[in-house]
């Protein structure tokens, strides 16, 4: 099943590559990239046939949610790791880079069924995915568990781990959410919501399916 998908901080659309891969069919309408390298890749990329043909966004503060409710049932984000990162000074929400408000807005006002964010594991530990958590919660939305990776886990030769997690409209994702996230597959040991698992002042629990628990965290 198609999902319109609007892929924000997309870089080179490699979310979306991802999903593909794994078997989700995600068409992208829409990119917001502000990074003028990533834009022209993209642009690149388009003129060959990869990826989705659709309009570029330079500005993700400026971005307007509401023309899209209605179109939408994914909305992609690898908003930037620099705020929870170990390469970076770690100030997660004081860093003006943090795009975690304007996410929470974009969805807010476009209302897909679904919302998948990718970042680094001290995404979850410096309390980014708490704060997400909780205002998306407030629109309607429940959060699976989520699932830390590595670029090990498809045979690259470095870690590179990353932390991935998805939202769904509690009572509007059409069953999206158990077709598209499987816990048996990933790990992961079912959903709760949002509130529960972000809000009561306990970090989530990250599933960790290939045993990376404990080791290094927070890689670029």
């Amino acid at each position: 099943m198609a999902l319109p998908t609007a892929s924000i901080c997309a870089g080179y659309d490699g979310i979306a590559l991802g999903l593909a891969l794994a078997g989700a069919d995600p068409r992208v309408v829409v990119y917001v990239e502000r990074e003028a390298y990533a834009v022209a890749n993209l642009a690149a990329a388009m003129d060959e046939g990869r990826p989705d043909p659709a309009p570029i966004w330079s500005d993700v503060a400026t971005f307007d949610g509401r023309p899209w409710r209605g179109v939408l049932d994914l909305i992609t984000a690898g908003i930037p790791c620099q705020p929870y990162s170990v390469a970076g000074a770690r100030r997660a929400g004081d860093d003006p880079r943090d795009l975690v408000g304007h996410l929470a807005r974009i969805v807010g006002e476009a209302r897909p069924a679904l919302v998948l964010v990718e970042n680094v594991p001290d995404f979850v530990s410096l309390g980014g995915l708490r704060r997400l958590g909780e205002a998306l919660a407030g629109v309607g939305y429940r959060l699976a568990d989520p699932v830390l990776c590595s670029a090990s886990d498809a045979g690259a030769p470095h870690r590179r781990q990353r932390v991935f997690c998805l939202f769904a409209l509690a009572d509007g994702d059409g069953g999206r959410l158990e077709q598209f996230w499987r816990p048996e597959r990933d790990g992961a040991e079912g959903r709760t919501d949002a509130r529960e698992h972000v809000v009561d002042g306990r970090d989530a629990e990250v599933a960790d399916p290939a045993g990376f628990r404990g080791g290094e965290r927070g890689q670029t």
